[in-house]
């Protein structure tokens, strides 16, 4: 299910964003979708191999920083979305639209490790999240045609301060 959830965010049709909004669980499987970005990009990205106990520690430590970027890109999306283009919605239900937005970043490794192109990904990764945000804002944050915009890019950048900040 969540795996069909997430092909359908990824092709932004309005059903995934109408589940991701009225389904309890899909905060839950939101936290697996940004954790699961987060072993794919330790899994490429890491440079050398610790100890048993250290690699745990990276990895969970990794995955508490890509939570916490998760939960500041929300707190922007949201506050842009409800305060100043004066939509409405809860921060409860931007939650997962955020979260399956991560999806796209796992560009960033693949593109930077095996293609040796980085800027590229982070570009490709980075678009297609704002997509996703923006497809999502016209449900979770009843934004009409010309904000999600926005709303989007604010974010991607509350992602990108969080992500640089822990």
């Amino acid at each position: 299910m969540l795996a069909q959830r997430l092909g359908e965010a990824l092709r932004l049709r309005r059903d995934s964003f109408l589940w991701m909004v009225t389904q309890p669980r899909a905060s839950g499987d939101a936290v697996l979708v940004v954790a699961g970005v987060f072993v794919v990009w330790y899994l490429l990205l890491r440079t050398s191999n610790l100890g048993v106990l250290s690699e745990l520690n990276s990895l969970f430590g990794g995955v508490v920083s890509f939570l916490m970027a998760w939960v500041i890109a929300t707190a922007a999306y949201w506050a842009v979305g409800r305060y100043l283009l004066h939509g409405s919605g809860q921060f409860w239900s931007a939650l997962p639209v955020v979260g399956f937005a991560h999806a796209p970043l796992v560009l960033v490794p693949i593109g930077a490790k095996l293609l040796g192109l980085a800027l590229v990904s982070w570009a490709a990764a980075a678009g297609w999240a704002m997509l996703m945000l923006a497809a999502g804002s016209r449900v979770a944050l009843d934004l009409d045609q010309e904000r999600p915009a926005i709303a989007a890019a604010a974010g991607v950048l509350g992602w990108f301060v969080g992500f640089f900040r822990f």
